[in-house]
């Protein structure tokens, strides 16, 4: 019987099942609002006086080193923010007033939406609250 792999874990599924989870990843993930907890590179920003607007978690088994991507996605985030905004400030000093954490291992609940993305992109947006 030939098999694929199920979308959450290492389980092996039945080709001919509809879906694309298997029979305790469908169970588990039922309620799209579960979380599930992985180790990630974490990293948040913020411009001073405010609290973090940006965080990221990374998979650190795809991006080994994900200062690069963080600083692209973070510079991409911002220079729309500055574009839709009317502000007095120049995107250069925009773009210098922001702080950041640096980047950490640690492990995150996120959930099953950015779980995906997480898998698929090696990064996802974390809920900033």
């Amino acid at each position: 019987m030939k098999t694929k792999q199920c979308y959450w874990c290492s389980n092996r599924i039945p080709l001919a099942q509809v879906g694309i989870a298997c029979a305790d990843c469908a169970a588990k993930f039922a309620d799209r609002k579960a979380r599930v907890t992985v180790t990630a590179v974490v990293g948040s920003a913020w411009y001073p006086d405010c609290d973090p607007f940006f965080s990221m978690a990374f998979n650190p088994k795809r991006y080994r080193k994900p200062l690069r991507k963080f600083n692209a996605l973070l510079r991409s985030d911002v220079v729309d923010g500055w574009h839709n905004e009317d502000s007095e400030d120049t995107l250069t000093a925009r773009l210098d007033s922001v702080r950041w954490s640096g980047l950490h291992c640690m492990e995150v609940e996120v959930t099953c939406d950015q779980y995906a993305d997480f898998k698929a992109q090696g990064y996802c947006y974390l809920e900033v609250f």
